[in-house]
């Protein structure tokens, strides 16, 4: 009966611990540029941009709206994406922004990392 109720526990505990690899996860990103960056935008005719990630459009915004200062990841009318995933790994995406003029002015590769907000500058 002792065997028994050894293998039981063992099976239990490995039950368990294979079930927090596949723990829901999630990260997020949020993009933001600076009155100089604006400025140079519009003087290229960019009065809006389009956000991808992972080749989904985002959002998108004005080119005339711009903030002076980092952003907290909690402030409102921001581009922000969210990703969740399952397992331990972080996750890789691609982004790109685009101008109304069709000119991609930013791409690249972001890392989403369980419970952290990314804050990327989009700078020239």
């Amino acid at each position: 009966m002792k065997r028994i109720s050894w293998i039981f526990a063992f099976l239990v505990l490995t039950f368990l611990g294979s079930c927090e690899d596949d723990e829901n996860k999630s990260g997020s990103v949020i993009f933001w540029f600076d009155g100089e960056t604006s400025h140079i935008l519009l003087d290229d005719e960019a009065i809006s941009l389009t956000y991808y990630v992972d080749n989904e459009i985002i959002g998108s915004s004005a080119t005339s709206v711009y903030l002076n200062e980092s952003p907290d990841c909690d402030r409102e009318s921001l581009i922000k994406v969210t990703k969740s995933w399952e397992g331990d790994d972080d996750r890789t995406y691609t982004y790109k922004v685009i101008g109304n003029n069709d000119w991609e002015y930013w791409s690249g590769t972001v890392e989403f990392e369980n419970d952290i907000c990314m804050v990327i500058e989009l700078e020239f």
